[in-house]
């Protein structure tokens, strides 16, 4: 493991603290007095690959393994790589508004990304996704953006969606996710609604 990586990797839960700070103060001096507040910590786990996209290789092709461009490849193309996710070991008051900690029926996010990075795995990632949420009988519906490289794991990932159905309806839901090479990402959860 080179230099920097271990450095970067020393410096991610420092600043995963800091995010998670920031967001707290941000959510706080945000919440209109109307407004609910809901917060919460834990670990997104992946569930299973839905669909592994398209993938355009420029100046290289498609391996069909992985990486998924041949040596070479200068500029790596994605579109609709799906994926299921569930929430783990989370803590805090939006914990049952995200269907987390729920072996028999939990919450499930399904996501749609597409992205373009450079040779090295490295650039910009666009995601779409369905969480949905038994307990409340609805779903969340939304947008995220990432910027890392995902074929090391190492991303920084921001969220938002709305509700749809049941007691989701009318609430907004902001996640800040950093990965760091791990088996999963660790995020933080704001779920607001009147």
């Amino acid at each position: 493991m080179s230099i920097r990586i271990r450095s970067l990797l020393a410096a991610i839960p420092v600043s995963f603290l800091a995010m998670l700070l920031a967001l707290a103060g941000w959510s706080v001096a945000h919440a209109q007095p109307s407004e609910t507040l809901f917060t919460a910590t834990g670990k997104e786990v992946l569930k299973e690959p839905v669909n592994p996209g398209t993938w355009t290789c420029v100046g290289g092709y498609p391996t069909g393994t992985l990486p998924p461009c041949s040596q070479g490849t200068k500029r790596i193309i994605f579109h609709d790589v799906s994926n299921k996710y569930v929430y783990r070991d989370v803590t805090g008051s939006a914990a049952e508004w995200l269907g987390a900690n729920n072996e028999q029926n939990p919450g499930i996010n399904v996501t749609h990304c597409w992205g373009n990075l450079d040779e090295n795995y490295s650039g910009q990632l666009h995601c779409t996704f369905v969480w949905t949420v038994p307990e409340k009988g609805g779903r969340w519906e939304g947008t995220g953006s990432a910027t890392g490289n995902p074929a090391v794991g190492i991303l920084m990932n921001n969220a938002a969606a709305h509700g749809r159905g049941g007691q989701l309806e009318g609430k907004t839901l902001e996640l800040h996710e950093v990965s760091i090479g791990l088996p999963y990402a660790l995020f933080v959860a704001a779920v607001k609604g009147q």
